[in-house]
């Protein structure tokens, strides 16, 4: 039986991992790299997004965009991601363009710089997160099912940090 603890530190340690990949991204300002490429260009559409409730415009936003419930729950390659400095709220940005399919999206907001989700001592984030679809978990982190989304025909997204 998982309890809320070991799932939300799972949750935080597959975005800690990501977030190494983000890091080297991260000095050199926003940056999207799509990590899929689309069999049909044409096909292929951005995603924009508006990040809301930013208490803090500091640090950095560290955006991914998962292709599958495998990568979302397991920490598996993303369809796209991004690095976004957060200077203001709301915060708006477009991805590259991605095929039409399901996706889902989860954000970190990384205060300190240091590149991780700050966690306590049970696992719950300390620093803003977000999932598309603004899911909640129950004891736990949100499913790929509720985070889930179709792309384009979703539009724009709204994410709220936690």
């Amino acid at each position: 039986m998982r309890t809320r603890p070991s799932t939300f530190a799972a949750f935080a340690t597959h975005i800690r991992r990501d977030a190494l990949a983000f890091a080297l991204l991260a000095g050199v300002g926003a940056i999207a790299t799509p990590c899929a490429q689309a069999e049909d260009a044409a096909e292929a559409t951005p995603l924009s997004i508006e990040v809301v409730n930013v208490t803090e415009p500091s640090g950095q936003l560290y955006v991914q965009v998962l292709p599958d419930e495998e990568s979302f729950k397991n920490g598996g390659p993303a369809a796209a991601q991004l690095v976004v400095p957060v200077s203001s709220a709301p915060l708006r940005f477009e991805l590259p363009p991605l095929p039409a399919g399901d996706y889902a999206v989860r954000l970190m907001q990384d205060l300190d710089g240091d590149g991780q989700l700050k966690t306590n001592m049970v696992g719950m984030p300390k620093e803003p997160w977000g999932v598309s679809n603004d899911a909640k978990g129950r004891f736990g982190p949100p499913s790929w099912k509720d985070a889930r989304f179709e792309h384009p025909a979703a539009g724009a997204l709204t994410i709220t940090l936690q």
